[in-house]
């Protein structure tokens, strides 16, 4: 006698079911974990990228704690200030370069690294200094080829009387990407117009040049980030800024009673006419190339300054490397 109660020939059926389908399900998750299996791309959930901004300044950077060697540095160098022609046309300063570079290794979270944010000209046809990250070998402030540093980014140059200043050269950085500042404008060599300033460069290609003086009025300042030139000086009213990378963001050149348009989102400021009080459009800060983790604040390549005329002032360079205008009075910066 069987004290068991005899199993239905339905619940056998269904126990069976429920095992092959767990047999199946068990198989199936293992090959996700298979190198050669067409599971194995199954993107996972990774922790948040978190982005950093260092502004200002030479400064001792402690490598933060949760730091891999999974990363991307990029930098952008500082804008030259623009001329100050006196009584002849002024050139516009060039803009800093941008440089880019992956999964730097070898740094200690704890540990104090040099890091350099190059500074814009102050001076009539001052350099921008270089930006770097990671220095390494003897103290330097520049760009160097020997025991270089992580990542570099040259500064603008400054011009010379009427010829703009040459843009943060490639050739000068350090980078697996790297993208030219874009020069300065030409002041007008026998009036007082002076050139726009160049854009800086960015992740999104090179900063443009600014525009040349005209003989009564100063060029645009040229757009940064892969944007546009800065336009010519026209009869009587300034040269239009150069968009920005967003294709916007120029400044409207002003006339004998009115300032050159500052720029927006990377475009250049507008130049500015023959007269003693109007100035040159200031470049646009750059569009929100980044984003800060911890505040939200953004930042990207500046567009280059307005250039000015007969003893105005021209407008400054936008941040991040933007180029100041040239000005046969105050130069932008």
């Amino acid at each position: 006698m069987f004290l068991l109660p005899k199993t239905k020939p339905q619940l056998k059926r269904y126990a069976t079911k429920v095992l092959v389908f767990w047999i199946v399900f068990l198989v199936l998750s293992s090959l996700v974990y298979l190198p050669m299996s067409p599971f194995s791309n199954v993107q996972r959930a990774r922790a948040a990228d978190t982005y950093v901004f260092i502004a200002t300044g030479t400064t001792s950077w402690p490598v933060p704690p949760d730091w891999s060697d999974v990363n991307t540095i990029e930098v952008i160098g500082g804008g030259a200030a623009g001329v100050d022609g006196g009584n002849a046309g002024s050139g516009g300063g060039g803009a800093g370069a941008y440089a880019k570079v992956s999964n730097v290794s070898g740094l200690t979270a704890g540990s104090n690294i040099t890091v350099q944010v190059g500074a814009g000209g102050s001076t009539s046809a001052a350099v921008g200094t270089d930006t770097y990250f990671n220095l390494n070998g003897s103290a330097t402030t520049t760009c160097a080829s020997t025991a270089p540093q992580s990542v570099c980014a040259k500064g603008g140059r400054g011009g010379s009387t009427v010829t703009g200043g040459l843009g943060g050269a490639t050739a000068k950085s350090i980078g697996t990407t790297k993208y030219a500042g874009g020069d300065g404008g030409t002041g007008h060599n026998t009036a007082d117009g002076g050139g726009g300033g160049g854009g800086a460069g960015g992740p999104n290609g090179v900063g443009k040049r600014g525009g040349n003086a005209s003989t009564t009025a100063g060029g645009g300042g040229g757009g940064a980030d892969n944007g546009a030139d800065g336009n010519a000086g026209g009869s009587s009213v300034g040269g239009n800024g150069g968009v920005g990378p967003l294709g916007n963001g120029g400044g409207t050149g002003g006339s004998t009673t009115t300032n050159g348009a500052d720029g927006t989102s990377g475009g250049g400021g507008g130049g500015t006419a023959d007269t003693s009080s109007a100035i040159g459009g200031a470049g646009g800060p750059g569009a929100a190339s980044w984003t800060k983790t911890s505040n939200s604040a953004t930042a990207g390549a500046g567009g280059g300054g307005g250039g000015g005329a007969n003893s105005t002032s021209a407008g400054a360079g936008g941040l991040y490397g933007g180029g100041g205008g040239g000005a046969d009075g105050t130069h932008g910066a």
